[in-house]
């Protein structure tokens, strides 16, 4: 059966609250930069595929781009390279994929600066290498299922730009396609109902084999990124 629809997003300008951060310890010849944050999870900004995680989209080299909230405006929270707020704007460009990092970038070009602390959403602060791509590693999902590390699914590489995440097995299995940057991208479902989550090379021929169907990116949210090795 196809998941239900995601929740409506809220429109209500979100409220300050305490930034934390959380960061990965590092050699002193390994430079560090925001890759992603997690948003306040007591407020609904959104309903992208991996939410409440928000990819962090390099403007400068100081400078890191994140999406707080789509509802009726866009909401952008800009840091540095630490991390640390910078400023909060308000998007005049409607963005359609918040992983997409050209939709926010060009967003945050033709947006003005708000009052509102939007920075003040995020409630934690993911970082890695300032130089070396990230992918998507793995993602909780709402669709069911009883595998071994539920509900956390891993993402299993199909090609360079590819991923699949299994969001539900039982009496079929769904599954969802994401690029790198963890845009939904396609859903199938195959009757393989004795798949091993965990093995890539079932979770692919299943894949290959499977029919497209729904929108089963709809159940994966925390998304989560690494190397991509």
């Amino acid at each position: 059966s196809s998941p239900a629809p995601p929740p409506p997003t809220m429109t209500t300008p979100a409220t300050t609250a305490t930034t934390t951060t959380t960061t990965t310890m590092m050699g002193e010849e390994h430079q560090q930069c925001p890759v992603s944050a997690t948003l306040d999870g007591r407020f609904q900004y959104g309903d992208w595929a991996g939410y409440p995680n928000t990819p962090a989209h390099k403007l400068s080299e100081d400078r890191f781009i994140v999406v707080t909230h789509i509802g009726q405006n866009v909401h952008l929270c800009g840091v540095d390279s630490h991390g640390s707020a910078v400023e909060s704007r308000v998007g005049g460009v409607r963005v359609s994929d918040v992983n997409d990092p050209k939709q926010v970038t060009a967003s945050w070009s033709a947006s003005t600066t708000s009052n509102n602390n939007y920075c003040g959403n995020i409630a934690n602060m993911h970082f890695g290498s300032c130089a070396d791509p990230t992918c998507p590693l793995s993602a909780t999902t709402a669709d069911g299922g009883n595998w071994a590390g539920y509900p956390t699914t891993l993402a299993h590489k199909l090609s360079e730009d590819r991923f699949i995440f299994v969001t539900h097995v039982g009496g079929n299995v769904h599954m969802c396609l994401v690029d790198s940057h963890g845009s939904a991208l396609d859903s199938k479902f195959h009757g393989n109902q004795n798949i091993d989550v965990n093995d890539p090379g079932q979770v692919t021929a299943s894949w290959t084999t499977a029919q497209q169907y729904g929108n089963y990116c709809g159940s994966l949210a925390n998304m989560q990124f690494g190397s991509c090795e």
